[in-house]
C-alpha cells in the first residue's frame, strides 16, 4: 500500500499520540514513587533576621522532609502503592549553598531548572515518580510555592508539572509553614485523583 505524504504525517502523529505518556497514565498506574521535597533551588523571601540559612538547611528542611514523608500518599493520591524514596532529593538538599537561601527579591523557577533537577537524580526505576520541587517560602504573604512534578523514571522526562500555592497555618515557625505544604498535598492530590477516573 502506498502512502501519500499527508497520510504518512497523520500516521506519525497518531503513533506519537498513542505512545505519549500523560498524567492520566500516571494516575491509573498501580504503583508510583514519591521522591521527596527538593529544596536545592528554593529561596526564602523576606524573612530578615527571623531565621538564618543555617537553621533552614540544617534544621527545618530536614524536619519538613521527615514529617511529610510520613504522609499516607497512597490514600491521598488514590494509588495502590506509593513508595517513598527520598535519597535523590536529600542528596540535592545536602548540597544547598546557604549563601543563596535568603533573599528579599522576587524569585521564580524556570522550566529548564526543574528539568535539570530531575535529570540529575540517580534513580533506576522503570515506572512513574513524582517529586515536590520547592520554589519559595514567602514571609509577607505567608505562602509556599511548590511545583508538583510527575515523571517517567526510565528517562526522567517530565510528564506533567504544576505550580501549587499553600497558605501557612499553625503555631510555631515549623508547624506554620508545614501547614502550607499540607495545603499543597491536599490540592495536588485532589487534582491527581480527577485523572484516575475512567
Amino acid at each position: 500500500m502506498r502512502l501519500t505524504v499527508s497520510t504518512f504525517i497523520a500516521f506519525v502523529i497518531l503513533f506519537l499520540n498513542t505512545n505519549a505518556q500523560t498524567i492520566m497514565d500516571v494516575a491509573r498506574s498501580k504503583n508510583i514513587t514519591w521522591y521527596g521535597m527538593d529544596f536545592s533551588k528554593a529561596k526564602f523571601i523576606g524573612f530578615g533576621a527571623q531565621i538564618t540559612s543555617d537553621m533552614i538547611k540544617d534544621d527545618y528542611i530536614t524536619r519538613w522532609t521527615n514529617n511529610i514523608s510520613t504522609t499516607d500518599f497512597s490514600s491521598k493520591y488514590n494509588i495502590h502503592e506509593v513508595k517513598i524514596e527520598v535519597s535523590p532529593s536529600l542528596k540535592h538538599n545536602s548540597g544547598i549553598d546557604k549563601n543563596n537561601l535568603l533573599t528579599n527579591n522576587y524569585y521564580e523557577l524556570s522550566t529548564e531548572t526543574i528539568k535539570n533537577i530531575i535529570a540529575d537524580y540517580d534513580i533506576s526505576g522503570s515506572g512513574y515518580g513524582f517529586v515536590y520541587i520547592v520554589e519559595s517560602f514567602e514571609k509577607s504573604t505567608e505562602k509556599v510555592y511548590i511545583y508538583v512534578c510527575y515523571f517517567n523514571e526510565k528517562d526522567k522526562s517530565i510528564i506533567s508539572m504544576r505550580r501549587y500555592i499553600g497558605k501557612a497555618s499553625g503555631i510555631g515557625f515549623e508547624n506554620h509553614f508545614e501547614g502550607a505544604i499540607n495545603d499543597i498535598i491536599k490540592y495536588s492530590s485532589k487534582d491527581f485523583k480527577r485523572y484516575s477516573k475512567h
